[in-house]
């Protein structure tokens, strides 16, 4: 949390990872990632110690998916994607809603709408 000018708000990357554990209060996954590309940069050490403080296995997967899809812009470099990755969840993990019609990403363990699996800016690495 930070306080600016008496009011308390929460980081960027907190809000996003908020958003991810709650996409119904969100706007949904592809309205995150348009935010997402618009970041100028993104503290990666501060998104996963909020994630280690969540405890949930299937954040890191939703959060370096698309992270990945970001990769160049974001400097999202070996070593922080490798970080998260050896958090993934053991099960399969639904970036947005359980359906049909959904590609498996298979490094995040994450099965992705097309809309967003298809139209990867950057190439999701596998």
């Amino acid at each position: 949390m930070e306080t600016q000018g008496g009011i308390r708000s929460t980081t960027r990357e907190r809000s996003l990872v908020d958003c991810l554990a709650s996409l119904e209060y969100s706007g949904g996954v592809e309205e995150l990632d348009r935010c997402l590309a618009a970041f100028p940069s993104f503290d990666f050490d501060a998104a996963f110690e909020y994630l280690r403080l969540l405890k949930h296995p299937w954040l890191y997967s939703r959060l370096g998916y698309m992270l990945d899809r970001h990769a160049a812009k974001l400097y999202f470099l070996p070593k922080y994607r490798d970080k998260f990755l050896r958090r993934v969840a053991r099960g399969v993990v639904y970036l947005e809603k359980k359906e049909t019609g959904q590609r498996w990403i298979p490094a995040w363990n994450l099965m992705a709408p097309l809309a967003l699996a298809d139209a990867s800016p950057e190439g999701v690495r596998t």
